[in-house]
């Protein structure tokens, strides 16, 4: 049918799956879809689909978007949940699984939970429409970056999910970050995620959903410490990065921590961080 259909006008095509729920057997799930475990025969059966996609309401995000971003199969998510958690998955899928896009479901039917989210720990996460009105704009601002960045292979993004995980850790060339809820995000198991894009040896714009801090570290050989030289804050207006406020003392932890907060996406702000090492 696909094949057919291409013929008359060759659009791409792609076929989503409803994801497997936890602990279910063959038999109580729509096992016709292209599944992780199936894809390969997928991909063997039917070469005229170009995308194999799922449709993502669980709250183990990173770990079923990552099993269709593959080599073979650039990931797009045709459905999934939409607000505060939904922005910050997306901020992840762009950034770190190169994603192509991802489409939330629902986002006219704010103030609804859905009913019937398996696992969603905090429904009031998912009922936020203007999260994701917020967060596709910066997206949209920061796209030509994005892009270029995915060419490239960065993948300079993390997302923390769950009760369990209490910070990520992002490598980033000579420094690491280390990202940890804060503010009212703290202690309660929210989404939170962060996207770095490097504009310079030691310099990034950084954004991201939620409330976070981020603190940042290195390894590798020379000067054992890492501080923040500045932090400047950016706003978007009429398609250009305006200059605000450059942060210091308390505002910057005396230049050893970079504070994010869950009203910034609305703002349009974004942060420029440069970084130093010291001993």
């Amino acid at each position: 049918m696909t094949a057919a259909g291409k013929a008359e006008c060759p659009l791409p095509m792609y076929a989503n799956a409803a994801l497997i729920r936890p602990n279910y057997e063959s038999g109580q799930y729509n096992s016709g879809g292209p599944l992780p475990h199936s894809m390969d025969v997928c991909h063997v059966a039917a070469p005229s689909l170009d995308l194999l996609s799922p449709d993502i309401y669980f709250n183990e995000f990173a770990l079923w978007a990552g099993r269709y971003a593959r080599r073979d199969n650039p990931l797009f998510i045709p459905e999934a949940q939409g607000g505060t958690a939904g922005a910050a998955n997306a901020l992840f899928a762009f950034r770190k699984l190169s994603a192509i896009g991802l489409s939330p479901f629902g986002v006219d039917d704010q103030g609804n939970a859905p009913l019937d989210l398996v696992g969603i720990t905090n429904p009031g996460e998912h009922t936020d429409s203007s999260a994701i009105r917020d967060v596709y704009a910066q997206l949209s601002r920061l796209a030509r970056m994005i892009l270029e960045e995915q060419k490239a292979g960065s993948t300079a993004s993390a997302l923390i999910e769950g009760e369990a995980q209490r910070s990520a850790r992002l490598d980033m060339g000579e420094f690491t970050a280390k990202i940890t809820r804060a503010g009212s995000s703290a202690g309660a198991g929210a989404r939170n995620a962060v996207m770095f894009l490097p504009t310079g040896p030691n310099e990034f714009l950084v954004t991201g959903s939620g409330d976070a801090q981020i603190t940042f570290s290195t390894v590798k050989p020379g000067l054992p410490i890492v501080g923040i030289e500045s932090i400047d804050e950016e706003f978007f207006e009429n398609g250009t990065r305006t200059p605000g406020r450059r942060l210091n003392g308390d505002e910057s932890s005396q230049g050893q921590a970079l504070r994010l907060y869950a009203g910034d996406l609305s703002l349009g702000k974004i942060y420029r961080v440069r970084l130093y090492r010291y001993r």
